[in-house]
């Protein structure tokens, strides 16, 4: 029987951002619902739409995402950390980028 992916979206596309695309890609256990920066010329938008993974300019495009399980937070605002706990359904376990930091530093 196959495992249930993950379903994870990825807020900030610098080098962390880009680190995780690059990890999870690899893992057949990840799926990544899309990736998010306000930035058009950040690292990431372009290895994620190298792989054909959702680009948005604002993580409220994925608000209402009920597949969405994880969002991963590598902005380094703790003001954008907070707002997303705040808006996210209690089932979305929001990460902060300390914690995503241990996963691409290990990678």
């Amino acid at each position: 029987m196959a495992e249930k992916k993950l379903n994870i979206l990825i807020v900030g596309l610098g080098k962390g951002g880009t680190a995780l695309i690059a990890i999870f890609n690899s893992y057949e256990i990840v799926n990544i619902l899309g990736v998010v920066d306000n930035n058009p010329a950040a690292d990431g938008l372009k290895l994620a739409k190298t792989l054909k993974i959702q680009v948005a300019a604002h993580w409220k495009e994925f608000l209402n995402n009920k597949d969405l399980e994880v969002v991963i937070d590598v902005t380094g605002s703790p003001d954008v950390y907070k707002t997303l706990l705040k808006e996210f359904p209690e089932h979305v376990n929001v990460i902060s980028g300390n914690a995503a930091k241990i996963i691409w530093m290990m990678y």
